[in-house]
């Protein structure tokens, strides 16, 4: 299991650069309080299933084992079911406080300490399901930052997000 479980990255933004683009700086690791932490317990895959499936996202991918596989290999495909679930939140997280400015695949990765390899292929789930699209200029071109694709939470992504927070929130 990586490192970056249950921890987060304090990232602040930094100044504009040359071309306009902002980039956040990461620092030390903190407590998962903010960020989405990895579930540890099979009820919180439950949950995630719950999550997703209001979202509009149903029949994710599980990692299997088959059932002559030792215990280790279940164990180990019920981590990677959980992380691959927990990484499409965080994912819409990181895009939803990202705002009208989008994130492109590095600024992915900084804002929210998970490699972008995780994360960046969850981005076509979310987009399928209406909450993330990728970002156009006004002359309807892909809007790009540095020479990659910049991806914004939709309206009903946000609303999404925010609902989800008001429910942790009454939980």
């Amino acid at each position: 299991m990586s490192e970056s479980v249950g921890v987060k990255l304090c990232a602040t933004e930094a100044e504009a650069d040359a071309y306009g683009d902002m980039y956040w700086t990461a620092h030390s690791p903190l407590p998962a309080g903010g960020w989405l932490a990895i579930p540890k317990h099979p009820s919180d895959q439950l949950r995630l299933d719950k999550v997703l499936a209001r979202w509009g996202i149903h029949g994710a991918p599980t990692a299997t084992a088959r059932p002559s596989d030792p215990a280790t290999s279940h164990e180990a495909a019920q981590r990677a079911s959980t992380h691959e679930l927990s990484d499409r939140l965080l994912c819409l997280k990181a895009h939803v406080y990202a705002g009208d400015r989008g994130l492109n695949g590095d600024e992915l990765e900084l804002r929210t300490g998970r490699p972008y390899e995780s994360l960046g292929p969850r981005r076509p789930d979310l987009e399928k399901a209406g909450l993330l699209t990728k970002a156009t200029t006004t002359g309807g071109k892909p809007l790009k930052r540095n020479r990659k694709q910049v991806y914004v939470a939709t309206p009903a992504g946000r609303e999404a997000w925010q609902t989800e927070e008001q429910q942790r929130g009454a939980a």
